[in-house]
C-alpha cells in the first residue's frame, strides 16, 4: 500500500442544549496524531519515534461564536478541526528475517468545554497541559513497545488463524485501547492542575464559584485498510456528549460532535484491454 493522503476534519457541533442554556460557550481542543512509516520505524527491538501532530489554536472563543442557544449547528474552523496529512506503512521484520507492510493509521483527540470563569490564559494552560500530556503518553507507548514480545503475540493471533498483517494491526490496535484508556483517565486531572498554577487567588477564588467544565472528549483511530475499505474512503463519527445519557434533556448539557477521517484516494483510469 503506498502512501496516502488523509484529512482528519472534526465538522460540527451540534447543540441540544448547553450547560448555560441561552448563553452557552463551548469551546474545542483537538489534538491529530498518526502511527505510520514515517514516525515510526524499526529499530532492533523497538521503535523510534518522530511524531507529527496536529494540535488545534486557540481556548476560549476558539468556535468563534458565543451565546450558543439550543438547537445551534457550530462549525468548526479549519484551525481548531482540520488536519491535512498523509500515511503510509509501517515495515516490521521478525527475528526470521520476514518483513511485513503494517497499514499506517491516523488519530484525533477531542475535548468539549464550557467557559465559564476560568480567565483566558488559564484556561489556554489547560490546553497546552494537555497537548504535552497526550504527546508524552503517545510517545511512551510507542517507544515502549518491545517487538520481540510483540511478534509473539502476533504470532499467537496468526497460530488462531489471522493473516499476519490483520494480526499485527490487530495487536498494535489493542495496546492502543491501554493509552487511549490512560489519556482519557489522566487528561482531567492535568488540565485542572494546570489551570490553577496560571491563576491567582483571586481568580481561583472567582473560578471557584463556576469553574470552566469538560463536557465530553472523542478519540478515535483508522487505518488506512479501514479507509480503503470504505466505499466512498470515509470513515464518520457521531460521538453523543451527553451529561445524561439515559435522558438527555434532563441533563446538564447534551452536544453531538461530527467529525470524519477521509482517504483522499483518486481513481486511476485502467486502459482498455479491447482490440482498437
Amino acid at each position: 500500500m503506498d502512501e496516502i493522503p488523509v484529512r482528519v476534519k472534526l465538522w460540527r457541533l451540534f447543540c441540544f442544549h448547553g450547560a448555560d442554556e441561552e448563553a452557552s460557550e463551548p469551546y474545542m481542543w483537538v489534538i491529530g496524531f498518526k502511527f505510520d512509516g514515517s514516525t515510526m520505524k524499526q529499530a532492533l527491538a523497538r521503535f523510534n519515534w518522530t511524531p507529527d501532530y496536529f494540535f488545534s489554536q486557540g481556548s476560549h472563543g476558539c468556535l468563534g461564536t458565543r451565546n450558543v442557544r439550543p438547537g445551534a449547528k457550530i462549525s468548526i474552523p479549519a484551525n481548531v478541526g482540520t488536519w491535512e496529512t498523509t500515511i503510509k506503512p509501517i515495515k516490521l521484520t521478525d527475528a526470521q528475517g520476514n518483513s511485513t507492510d503494517v497499514p499506517g493509521a491516523v488519530g484525533f483527540a477531542a475535548v468539549v468545554l464550557e467557559e465559564n470563569n476560568v480567565p483566558d490564559d488559564a484556561a489556554e494552560a489547560g490546553h497546552q497541559a494537555l497537548n504535552n500530556f497526550v504527546a508524552n503518553t503517545l510517545e511512551s507507548f510507542v517507544t515502549g513497545i518491545n517487538l520481540l514480545e510483540f511478534n509473539q503475540a502476533v504470532q499467537d493471533r496468526v497460530n488462531n488463524g489471522a493473516a499476519r498483517d490483520k494480526a499485527i494491526e490487530d495487536e498494535l490496535r489493542a495496546r492502543f485501547d491501554v493509552v487511549q484508556q490512560t489519556i482519557s483517565d489522566g487528561a482531567s486531572d492535568v488540565v485542572s492542575q494546570a489551570m490553577r498554577n496560571a491563576m491567582n487567588l483571586p481568580e481561583l477564588a472567582w473560578a471557584g464559584i463556576d469553574k470552566d467544565q469538560v463536557m465530553g472528549r472523542a478519540f478515535h483511530l483508522a487505518t488506512a485498510a479501514q479507509l480503503i475499505n470504505e466505499g466512498d474512503f470515509t470513515l464518520d463519527f457521531d460521538d453523543n456528549l451527553f451529561d445524561n445519557p439515559a435522558l438527555p434533556e434532563a441533563g446538564d448539557f447534551a452536544y453531538t460532535l461530527h467529525s470524519l477521517i477521509k482517504a483522499r484516494v483518486k481513481w486511476r483510469a485502467i486502459p482498455s484491454q479491447l482490440p482498437a
